[in-house]
């Protein structure tokens, strides 16, 4: 497929992708990569400040920055004139789409949800509220209009969970055209060999890998040392965890470290298959969040098998499949970490089955789909959204005020010193 065939697409994106920081930075780079192969030509925006040294990649060389309500980002966009426009997650939608529906009407609008923003809040609340969380909690969270108006006015939105594909299809009866479900991918160069997988008796100790900025896992690491570590120690004399994750803070990690010698933050790790290699389980009960784990994505590449919540495995495998890597409550969280991890008939059964998951990640029959998906629409826009026309009637509704917002904040720029420069 040639790029003339194709077209220009704008990825619009908070962040510059970094797969090396985030499971959301594997995500991005994961659906560019999709769209080159394509033959798609790539331009990646955002407002964030640009820096060369950052470690981004290839999919960032054709760049736009941004700026909020200039007119110069307005001409900027409108001259990219792109045939598809891919937001990642709703607020990106919620600050830009109203442009390419005003000035470039038949640019096909998507949006990535990469995790649910509307479940994993009202999940954080519950936790928070000390609730049970039901499906009622997730319609009384304040920001559910907002994310399914977002879904409702764009041609289509990707979804990488299946039950989170359910949760609109089903329970908010969106309709499936809207919706496709795009899981994380494994690349067949990423596991390591069998050959270079060390054995149950070669390994030692435990490990949760997640950057300091995602709330779940700041109340992950929190709450096994507050409520799960000194009942595994007695349990596992001996062990110790390690923690390695992104932008976690000198004075956090100093507060953290003090408490027991045993569960330390040891910060950014650059080669994270080979470090993982080394561990006998990942260790992650997760008690909120969304999506799919990138963290459990690197675990099977290792070759190293995980221990979890219902929550943490959501959408990647079940009980059922992989016995005693999910746990309903803490005690069971801890009973599972010691029967897995000093037990080498039970650990080695354990990769196996998550070598199978992972062999199944590595189909590449959901992204052939999504670029399927993109050619179809392509030549049926027109049809498709009169088809949904309840998108039309809400960009209606909700453009009118965002357009008066811009202008008034963009006056209001140009009064109190003008459109900010380039960097």
């Amino acid at each position: 497929m040639s790029v003339n065939e194709t077209g220009n697409v704008l990825y619009i994106t908070e962040f510059w992708p970094d797969p090396t920081q985030s499971a959301a930075g594997r995500r991005q780079v994961q659906i560019l990569r999709i769209l080159e192969s394509a033959g798609y030509n790539v331009t990646t925006a955002s407002t964030a400040h640009w820096n060369e040294n950052q470690n981004t990649t290839t999919f960032t060389k054709q760049r736009l920055q941004l700026f909020l309500n200039t007119e110069q980002t307005v001409s900027d966009l409108i001259h990219h004139n792109p045939k598809l426009v891919i937001f990642d997650r709703f607020l990106q939608e919620e600050k830009w789409g109203w442009i390419f529906d005003q000035f470039l009407p038949t640019c096909i609008k998507i949006t990535d949800t990469s995790d649910f923003y509307s479940l994993r809040n009202s999940r954080e609340h519950s936790i928070t509220s000390h609730t049970v969380w039901n499906i009622d909690s997730m319609l009384e969270d304040p920001v559910l209009l907002r994310e399914l108006a977002s879904i409702y006015k764009c041609d289509l939105n990707l979804v990488i969970s299946s039950v989170e594909y359910k949760l609109l299809t089903q329970d908010f009866k969106v309709h499936p055209d809207l919706i496709l479900h795009l899981p994380f991918r494994i690349l067949n160069a990423e596991p390591l060999a069998e050959n270079q997988r060390l054995y149950w008796k070669d390994r030692k100790h435990i490990v949760f890998i997640g950057q300091y900025k995602h709330a779940p896992n700041r109340d992950c690491i929190e709450f096994i040392q507050s409520n799960l570590w000194p009942e595994i120690m007695q349990r596992i004399p001996g062990i110790e965890m390690h923690i390695y994750g992104a932008g976690f803070p000198q004075a956090y990690i100093s507060k953290f470290n003090a408490v027991y010698t045993s569960l330390q933050i040891r910060g950014v790790c650059n080669h994270l298959h080979p470090i993982l290699n080394t561990y006998r389980i990942v260790f992650a009960p997760l008690r909120f969040g969304a999506g799919q784990k990138g963290k459990f994505i690197d675990a099977m590449c290792a070759g190293t098998p995980i221990i979890t919540s219902a929550i943490g495995a959501e959408g990647m495998w079940t009980a059922h499949e992989i016995p005693d890597s999910i746990a309903q409550n803490d005690t069971d969280l801890i009973t599972l970490l010691e029967r897995v991890y000093n037990n080498e008939k039970k650990w080695k059964q354990s990769q196996t089955l998550f070598n199978q998951v992972a062999l199944h990640l590595q189909s590449n029959a959901f992204e052939n789909t999504f670029v399927n998906t993109l050619q179809t629409l392509l030549h049926t826009l027109k049809s498709h959204r009169h088809t949904h026309i309840l998108g039309r009637i809400l960009k209606t509704e909700a453009y009118a005020a965002q357009r008066y917002k811009y202008r008034y904040i963009e006056e209001k720029n140009k009064k109190i010193g003008g459109t900010p420069p380039k960097f």
